[in-house]
């Protein structure tokens, strides 16, 4: 059983760079937020090209330089 998108942003609220898998799961949540960033990519109608600048974009972000 894989954990849902609430359990997921509840745990990165509580500590930001958690990614430890549950017991019961066999991914973190830096996998489970690869899967949604993707599908939320495929909402949109992002472009490879616009796929690469976003992403870019949120390691920049993440690293704290924006």
């Amino acid at each position: 059983m894989r954990p849902n998108k609430i359990q997921i942003l509840t745990a990165k609220k509580a500590n930001p760079k958690a990614d430890p898998p549950e017991k019961h799961c066999r991914t973190g949540t830096s996998a489970l937020e690869r899967e949604i960033d993707m599908l939320v990519y495929e909402l949109y109608g992002l472009t490879k090209e616009e796929i690469m600048i976003a992403t870019q974009i949120l390691q920049i972000r993440n690293q704290g330089s924006i």
